[in-house]
């Protein structure tokens, strides 16, 4: 962690040298506040507890970027962008995804590529196109990060190339392709995912579709961004494990933002076992099994709709929020009851005291009926069917 922290410090001194001479910046969103939450699990004597604590990125993540674009002339420039997430409330580097190494300073954002009027191609870790889609069809202000239903927290595209069009008559697109990166296994932890959005006015349509290949690990779905094999599933490495197509749909109605989303999402080598084989499966008692959730190892299918609006009030610099999601999944676990289902209803305002500083307050409630209610908040996890949580905080961009 000191070895990721001082990294951090020597390039901040490098771009904020650089960027005198050249474009290199820093950018990034410090995000922390108060939470409460109720029903929160607390072992070993299976309590449910109520929460109150400082918690960090509750709207819109907090995390650090440097970037940068240099003119190669004839219309060619070069770019680059790198970028963490970070924990504010404990001074320690925070993953976006769980399980990585400390020694995975850029987590969420490694790129270098070139840009012309072709449009871009750039290597590394960035982005994927379930994740584009996510943030375009949300509110432009932000939202409380949803845990159990936010499919891009484990679509990244690690060892990728990505090509971007030009904008062409308000149309976007973009392709993705995941290298396997073992030698002779061509095909295992393949991916590639294709996406695109067309704007006009005050509409926006999107699209993407992404398809991974297992991996060594044993789970269904590839595993290289948790880094941990939890159960034997069937198939062999190289077949494909993961399958996700999301549309959605954005417009802007005076002072009111719309956005709707719909996700389907299908793992083939889906596994079969008894809650009673792993210990981080979770119940509400001995008969009712809440582990379940979108993504999880016994997750065949999952169906997935989240709808909200953002409404600006005229004279004021304030946001009202509104958002509404809603999954129904089956699972092949031997205890499972199909089908699962979790709802989830955020209500919530922010208040602007600058272009970069703005005040938020936010009201969480979720329902499962035989899928595990994660939190709207990270460590406020929950056994019960239902629990509410509530924030105020304060969010700084520079």
């Amino acid at each position: 962690m000191q070895k990721s922290l001082i990294a951090l410090a020597v390039l901040s001194a490098i771009a904020t040298t650089a960027q005198a001479q050249s474009s290199a910046t820093i950018y990034g969103t410090v995000d922390t506040g108060i939470a409460y939450s109720n029903k929160v699990y607390s072992p070993p004597n299976d309590e449910e507890l109520v929460r109150l604590s400082i918690i960090p990125g509750i709207t819109q993540g907090s995390y650090m970027g440097f970037k940068g674009v240099e003119d190669l002339g004839n219309g060619l420039k070069t770019f680059f962008e790198l970028e963490t997430g970070f924990s504010s409330n404990a001074n320690q580097i925070h993953p976006q995804q769980k399980n990585y190494s400390s020694d995975n300073v850029f987590r969420q954002k490694s790129v270098i590529g070139l840009e012309s009027n072709f449009g871009s191609v750039s290597l590394g870790l960035q982005s994927g196109v379930i994740d584009d889609l996510n943030q375009s069809v949300s509110s432009p202000i932000g939202q409380p990060v949803d845990h159990t239903l936010d499919l891009s927290r484990s679509l990244q595209s690690k060892n990728s190339i990505r090509y971007n069009t030009p904008d062409i008559s308000g149309f976007t697109g973009s392709l993705t392709y995941n290298f396997s990166e073992m030698s002779g296994l061509t095909e295992t932890g393949k991916a590639f995912g294709i996406g695109g959005k067309y704007a006009d006015g005050p509409l926006g349509l999107y699209a993407a579709y992404y398809q991974a290949k297992k991996t060594n690990n044993s789970g269904p779905a590839p595993k290289d961004y948790e880094g941990v094999t939890r159960h034997t599933a069937p198939g062999t490495s190289g077949d494909i494990g993961l399958k996700v197509l999301s549309v959605g749909a954005g417009y802007h109605a005076g002072p009111a933002y719309l956005y709707s989303s719909w996700s389907f999402l299908r793992q083939p080598y889906a596994l079969s076992f008894s809650t009673n084989d792993d210990p981080d499966v979770f119940h509400t008692s001995t008969s009712t099994p809440k582990a379940y959730h979108v993504g999880s190892d016994d997750n065949s299918k999952s169906t997935i709709l989240k709808l909200g609006v953002d409404y600006s009030i005229k004279n004021l610099p304030l946001h009202l929020l509104a958002d509404a999601s809603y999954s129904r999944g089956t699972y092949l676990c031997k205890d499972a009851i199909n089908p699962a289902h979790l709802a989830r209803v955020t209500l919530g305002a922010d208040y602007s005291l600058s272009k970069r500083t703005h005040l938020y307050t936010f009201i969480s409630h979720s329902y499962a009926h035989e899928e595990f209610n994660t939190s709207v908040l990270d460590n406020a996890e929950t056994r019960n069917p239902n629990q509410t949580s509530i924030a105020i905080g304060v969010r700084h961009k520079f």
